[in-house]
């Protein structure tokens, strides 16, 4: 006869959570235990079976593959992958082990993809969409060159009234005569909301996730206006889920998402939304002739030429006010897509 195993499951469970709440995040590790007993059969010596064939017997979890379900009550945690297993042979009967398992979920802070708060286990879903999606917020910052901000010196503020912006290119003079520059630009760390969600898809392949990393959202999403979102990073793993139709591998997939509002506003007060793409000011060393276009003219510091750069529109065109904010071009540096394969609410 060929190895065989009875696989029979124990009554000795566990379940346990612990949460988390510093730093103002909250996340929960749920924990289960399983217990089986397995007997060889088919073979006539202790030493035609090994543990490892054991660990793989049928019936017994895989690490990483399987998620928890009890056959007996029809509940899962798809969320609960199998983390450990411990199998161990019987001193006083060398065809029967004893087989432990432990099933786990990650935190969600950090960029993980758990639960932040605990909740009960589910009948078999008959979708992968009746799972719910686990969501979790974080903000990073990133920095925007300004070109006009308030400017104060000891004595109190500079070139106006307090909250006055005045630009940041040139150094302040008496008249605005001196037109030099700064080196360095004045800069300011604009906040970006991270967001994380993780869901389980049905399929999940290598070119999903090329051309749905670094998109942004063709059509308003989850509150979100168009082209403000972008996933900036996904994560795809293979699990066996509890479905109502049986056990079926399905992929637990995880989207890094960030959120952008960034405008920028041109010299006559109107708003450019820039999100994700590019901008760029209209700063040049020469601008065109508006009385003829044939010709090109240099700035220079006399007149209204900053230093040997100057402002200039769309047209090319200097700008009547040298010393306010420049006018942008947008450059769009971000493919779109549908967002129709995330949760339409956040």
């Amino acid at each position: 006869m060929a190895l065989g195993f009875e696989v029979c499951q124990l009554r000795g469970t566990s379940y346990s959570a612990s949460g988390n709440s510093s730093g103002g995040k909250k996340s929960v590790q749920i924990t289960f235990t399983k217990k089986f007993l397995v007997k060889a059969t088919g073979i006539t010596s202790p030493d035609e079976v090994t543990d490892i064939q054991v660990a793989y017997a049928s019936g017994i979890p895989l690490v990483n593959v399987h998620t928890w379900y009890d056959a007996t009550t029809g509940l899962g945690y798809p969320l609960a992958v199998c983390k450990s297993k411990k199998v161990t042979r019987l001193d006083n009967n060398g065809f029967v082990f004893h087989v432990d398992c432990t099933f786990g979920t990650e935190p969600a802070q950090n960029g993980k993809d758990g639960p932040e708060e605990e909740e009960g286990p589910q009948a078999p879903p008959n979708d992968v969409t009746d799972i719910s999606p686990q969501i979790s917020r974080a903000v990073v910052g990133r920095e925007i060159v300004l070109y006009e901000a308030p400017a104060y010196s000891g004595v109190g503020p500079i070139g106006g009234a307090a909250g006055v912006p005045i630009t940041t290119r040139i150094m302040p003079s008496t008249g605005d005569k001196l037109q030099e520059r700064f080196e360095a630009p004045v800069t300011r760390t604009k906040p970006l909301l991270n967001l994380t969600i993780t869901q389980f898809e049905d399929t999940f392949s290598n070119q999903q996730m090329m051309d749905r990393c670094y998109r942004v959202n063709s059509t308003p999403w989850a509150g979100f206006p168009t082209a403000s979102c972008m996933i900036t990073g996904i994560n795809a793993v293979k699990q066996r889920v509890q479905m109502a139709s049986g056990e079926a591998d399905k992929y637990r997939v995880t989207y890094t998402v960030s959120y952008d509002d960034y405008t920028v506003t041109d010299s006559g007060g109107n708003i450019l939304f820039v999100g994700h793409n590019a901008a760029l000011p209209l700063i040049s060393r020469s601008f065109v002739d508006p009385t003829d276009s044939n010709k090109v003219k240099f700035f220079h510091k006399e007149g209204t030429g900053i230093g040997n750069v100057g402002l200039i529109n769309k047209d090319g065109h200097d700008l009547a006010n040298q010393q306010g904010a420049p006018d942008y071009v947008r450059f769009d540096t971000v493919d779109e897509i549908s967002f129709s394969f995330l949760p339409a609410a956040i």
